[in-house]
Protein backbone atom coordinates (compact mmCIF):
# COMPACT_ATOMS: atom_id res chain seq x y z
CA UNK A 1 0.00 0.00 0.00
CA UNK A 2 1.41 3.46 -1.31
CA UNK A 3 1.56 6.02 1.55
CA UNK A 4 -0.78 8.68 2.05
CA UNK A 5 -2.96 10.16 5.00
CA UNK A 6 -6.15 8.95 3.61
CA UNK A 7 -5.12 5.53 3.03
CA UNK A 8 -2.93 5.85 6.63
CA UNK A 9 -6.47 6.93 8.11
CA UNK A 10 -7.78 3.11 7.44
CA UNK A 11 -5.12 1.03 7.69
CA UNK A 12 -7.16 -0.58 11.35
CA UNK A 13 -10.14 -1.83 8.66
CA UNK A 14 -9.91 -5.45 9.49
CA UNK A 15 -12.89 -5.94 6.21
CA UNK A 16 -10.78 -4.25 3.59
CA UNK A 17 -8.25 -7.18 3.44
CA UNK A 18 -10.72 -9.95 4.05
CA UNK A 19 -12.69 -8.86 0.66
CA UNK A 20 -8.95 -8.32 -1.35
CA UNK A 21 -9.43 -4.26 -1.38
CA UNK A 22 -6.07 -2.34 -1.34
CA UNK A 23 -6.46 1.43 -2.01
CA UNK A 24 -3.54 3.19 -4.13
CA UNK A 25 -3.21 6.52 -5.39
CA UNK A 26 -3.82 7.99 -8.81
CA UNK A 27 -1.37 9.53 -10.86
CA UNK A 28 -2.56 12.64 -9.83
CA UNK A 29 -2.64 12.11 -6.49
CA UNK A 30 -6.53 11.08 -5.82
CA UNK A 31 -7.31 7.34 -3.94
CA UNK A 32 -8.52 4.82 -5.72
CA UNK A 33 -9.31 1.29 -4.37
CA UNK A 34 -9.38 -1.81 -6.59
CA UNK A 35 -9.10 -5.45 -5.97
CA UNK A 36 -8.82 -8.43 -8.71
CA UNK A 37 -11.74 -10.92 -8.86
CA UNK A 38 -11.13 -14.81 -7.45
CA UNK A 39 -13.57 -17.07 -7.09
CA UNK A 40 -14.87 -15.97 -3.16
CA UNK A 41 -16.06 -12.90 -5.14
CA UNK A 42 -18.25 -14.10 -7.66
CA UNK A 43 -22.07 -15.43 -7.47
CA UNK A 44 -23.52 -18.80 -8.19
CA UNK A 45 -23.53 -17.26 -11.78
CA UNK A 46 -19.45 -16.70 -12.34
CA UNK A 47 -20.48 -12.86 -12.08
CA UNK A 48 -18.75 -11.06 -9.32
CA UNK A 49 -21.42 -10.22 -6.87
CA UNK A 50 -22.94 -7.12 -6.59
CA UNK A 51 -22.16 -6.86 -2.57
CA UNK A 52 -18.59 -7.00 -3.42
CA UNK A 53 -19.27 -3.85 -6.29
CA UNK A 54 -20.99 -1.74 -3.58
CA UNK A 55 -18.34 -2.74 -1.02
CA UNK A 56 -15.86 -1.76 -3.57
CA UNK A 57 -17.11 1.64 -4.29
CA UNK A 58 -18.03 2.20 -0.47
CA UNK A 59 -14.35 2.06 0.78
CA UNK A 60 -13.13 4.19 -1.95
CA UNK A 61 -15.56 6.93 -1.18
CA UNK A 62 -15.04 6.65 2.59
CA UNK A 63 -10.91 6.62 1.68
CA UNK A 64 -11.07 9.95 0.10
CA UNK A 65 -12.61 11.90 2.04
CA UNK A 66 -11.28 9.99 5.33
CA UNK A 67 -8.79 12.35 7.62
CA UNK A 68 -6.73 11.29 10.78
CA UNK A 69 -8.36 11.01 14.10
CA UNK A 70 -11.79 11.35 13.00
CA UNK A 71 -14.15 8.39 11.73
CA UNK A 72 -16.23 8.52 8.54
CA UNK A 73 -19.52 6.61 8.50
CA UNK A 74 -22.02 5.84 5.57
CA UNK A 75 -25.22 7.11 6.19
CA UNK A 76 -26.44 6.79 2.32
CA UNK A 77 -25.95 5.22 -1.13
CA UNK A 78 -27.83 5.67 -4.98
CA UNK A 79 -26.14 2.76 -6.30
CA UNK A 80 -26.92 1.64 -10.03
CA UNK A 81 -25.31 -1.42 -11.64
CA UNK A 82 -25.21 -1.31 -15.71
CA UNK A 83 -22.99 -4.41 -15.92
CA UNK A 84 -20.57 -6.98 -14.63
CA UNK A 85 -17.32 -8.90 -14.90
CA UNK A 86 -16.35 -12.23 -14.34
CA UNK A 87 -12.52 -12.14 -13.70
CA UNK A 88 -10.30 -9.11 -13.73
CA UNK A 89 -9.07 -6.61 -12.21
CA UNK A 90 -11.93 -3.84 -10.57
CA UNK A 91 -11.37 -0.32 -9.58
CA UNK A 92 -13.35 2.40 -7.97
CA UNK A 93 -13.02 5.76 -8.71
CA UNK A 94 -14.54 8.32 -6.38
CA UNK A 95 -14.66 12.14 -6.98
CA UNK A 96 -15.96 14.59 -3.99
CA UNK A 97 -19.25 16.41 -4.91
CA UNK A 98 -18.92 18.18 -1.58
CA UNK A 99 -16.89 17.69 1.56
CA UNK A 100 -18.38 19.60 4.64
CA UNK A 101 -17.39 19.19 8.11
CA UNK A 102 -19.62 16.47 9.14
CA UNK A 103 -21.99 15.48 5.88
CA UNK A 104 -19.71 14.92 2.74
CA UNK A 105 -21.32 13.94 -0.79
CA UNK A 106 -19.29 11.11 -3.12
CA UNK A 107 -19.55 10.04 -6.63
CA UNK A 108 -18.14 6.72 -7.46
CA UNK A 109 -17.34 4.86 -10.69
CA UNK A 110 -16.68 1.40 -10.46
CA UNK A 111 -15.05 0.00 -14.04
CA UNK A 112 -12.81 -3.09 -15.00
CA UNK A 113 -9.45 -3.14 -16.55
CA UNK A 114 -10.77 -2.31 -20.01
CA UNK A 115 -12.21 1.16 -18.33
CA UNK A 116 -16.12 -0.18 -18.83
CA UNK A 117 -18.25 1.11 -16.27
CA UNK A 118 -19.86 -1.23 -14.11
CA UNK A 119 -21.50 0.81 -11.56
CA UNK A 120 -22.28 4.55 -11.23
CA UNK A 121 -23.27 5.75 -7.48
CA UNK A 122 -23.42 8.87 -5.31
CA UNK A 123 -22.78 8.12 -1.12
CA UNK A 124 -23.33 10.14 1.39
CA UNK A 125 -20.97 10.37 4.65
CA UNK A 126 -20.87 11.43 8.15
CA UNK A 127 -17.90 12.85 9.21
CA UNK A 128 -17.45 12.16 13.20
CA UNK A 129 -14.39 13.69 15.49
Amino acid sequence: METDARIEALAGDGFMPHCGIELKLDVSGGVFAEFTAGEQHKNSHGFINGGMLFTLADIAGGACISEAGKDIMSLDADFHFLRNVKSGKVFARPSIIRKGRRISVVGVSVEDEAGNLLASSTFTYYTAE
